[in-house]
């Protein structure tokens, strides 16, 4: 099996990368009406009367698969 470091992932830049875009996109939310902040496996944003899912997955070592 490989591990996240032998399929070049690094963790701890990671959790640095993901601090820094967390902070300058929290900039963004007060042109939105987000009903649920980050940390949530998807956001939801109000359009109109409905809620609009988004969410992400970063590749990570998918790659190699």
């Amino acid at each position: 099996m490989v591990t996240y470091s032998e399929s070049g992932v690094d963790i701890d830049l990671e959790e640095v990368t993901v601090s820094a875009l967390t902070k300058k996109l929290k900039e963004t939310l007060q042109y939105q009406d987000i009903i649920t902040e980050s940390g949530h496996f998807a956001a939801l944003v109000r359009l109109g009367n409905q809620g609009l899912a988004m969410s992400t997955d970063g590749v990570g070592s998918k790659i190699l698969v």
